[in-house]
């Protein structure tokens, strides 16, 4: 339960869950599932379809954009969030860097959340 405690406070610093009761980001945390990518794997590839939001509660990933890369995520840092509105293409490519693990929600997830 400490952990899930934990996670839930990560969820209350996104912006997208701001603002959310207790009750409610516990209902968030629910509906993610934990996911674990070793290090030099991508998480999500530029250009595809893709409807997840990640939430990285340990390690460290690259932000990739047009094979440069532009940024390091690490714990509390996000990603996807528009993949949950618009179901579009991905903006950019993250790997792993190190070991990461992160808590992702699913677009049909979100959308019965709302």
């Amino acid at each position: 339960m400490a952990g899930a405690k934990r996670e839930i406070e990560v969820l209350k610093k996104v912006p997208l869950f701001q603002g959310l009761s207790a009750r409610h980001l516990k209902v968030v945390h629910g509906q993610s599932q934990e996911e674990r990518f070793p290090a030099g794997k991508e998480i999500v590839r530029q250009g595809s379809t893709g409807g997840r939001f990640y939430v990285i509660l340990e390690g460290r990933a690259k932000v990739i954009v047009g094979g440069k890369a532009k940024k390091t995520l690490g714990p509390g840092d996000f990603f996807g969030e528009m993949s949950l509105i618009d179901r579009g293409p991905r903006a950019a490519t993250v790997q792993a860097d190190t070991a990461v693990r992160t808590l992702s929600i699913a677009q049909w997830n979100f959308v019965s959340l709302l």
